[in-house]
C-alpha cells in the first residue's frame, strides 16, 4: 500500500527532553494580512509573528493558532490566522521549544534520508480546515532547518513518496 498525498504541516509529537508540548504567546502585528495556518513555520518580524520563508533560519516555531478582535469588534478565536483586514489584538500561540519533534509529510522519505536535514516547502493552506500545507521537501537542502529523526511508525505509513516523518529543527531563532 503506498502512502496518500494530504499535506498538514508540522504537528507536535513529542519533545526530545520528554516534557510536554507547550505553546508560548506572542503578538502579531495589526498591519499583517498574509494568512498564517496550524502548521506553517514562523519567524518574528521586528517582534511580531509572520510566516516563514521555505529555507533559513529564522524559524522560532509552529503556529499554532490565534485570537484576535475582527473588524466587527468581536473576540475570534482560531487555529489559523486569515488574514483579515483591519483585524486587532493578535494574539498568536506558537509551538517554539527548539526540543520539540513535529511530524510532517515528506516530498519523499527513506531510512537513509533519517539524521539529514531538508527545507520545507511553505504553501498556502487549506482555509476550510484551517491547516498547512506545508510539507518537507527532500529535495532541497539550502538552509537545511529541519532534520529527519526518524519514519513515522502507523496508520499504513512507509517509506518512499508523501511518507510522514519526525523532525526537529537544527536551525532555530530562538536557540543560540
Amino acid at each position: 500500500m503506498s502512502n496518500t498525498q494530504g499535506a498538514y504541516g508540522l504537528r507536535p509529537v513529542k519533545n526530545q527532553t520528554g516534557d510536554t508540548t507547550k505553546t508560548t504567546q506572542y503578538k502579531m502585528a495589526d498591519a499583517y494580512v498574509t494568512p498564517v495556518y496550524m502548521g506553517d513555520p514562523v519567524k518574528l518580524n521586528a517582534g511580531y509573528i509572520e510566516i516563514g520563508a521555505d529555507a533559513g533560519v529564522d524559524h522560532i516555531g509552529i503556529f499554532a493558532g490565534c485570537e484576535y478582535v475582527n473588524a466587527k469588534g468581536e473576540i475570534v478565536f482560531s487555529k489559523y490566522w486569515t488574514g483579515e483586514a483591519g483585524a486587532t489584538e493578535k494574539k498568536v500561540l506558537v509551538w517554539d521549544d527548539p526540543a520539540t519533534i513535529f511530524q510532517v509529510e515528506s516530498t519523499t522519505a527513506a531510512q537513509a534520508n533519517v539524521g539529514t536535514g531538508y527545507d520545507l516547502t511553505v504553501t498556502a493552506g487549506e482555509p476550510t480546515i484551517g491547516l498547512s500545507k506545508t510539507v518537507l521537501n527532500t529535495a532541497g537542502t539550502t538552509g537545511a532547518a529541519y532534520k529527519i529523526t526518524e519514519i513515522a511508525n502507523g496508520n499504513g505509513n512507509e517509506e518512499g513518496a508523501y511518507a510522514d516523518v519526525f523532525v526537529v529543527a537544527v536551525k532555530h531563532g530562538l536557540a543560540s
